[in-house]
């Protein structure tokens, strides 16, 4: 999957949310899955040998 598809697809869904959700609870929701992303990278990171 390219990079753009990849990002159209993330964009889709948050549109998605946006659709369902109030403003104000999209945001919460989203500030949590960027936290989530966060410790994903890191532990992600901490597995990964970069030569």
């Amino acid at each position: 999957m390219s990079n753009s598809i990849a990002a159209n697809d993330i964009i889709q869904n948050i549109d998605d949310l946006l659709a369902e959700y109030p403003v104000d609870e999209c945001i919460s929701i989203l500030q949590e899955v960027e936290k989530q992303i966060d410790v994903r990278i890191k532990d992600f990171s901490e597995h990964v040998i970069i030569d």
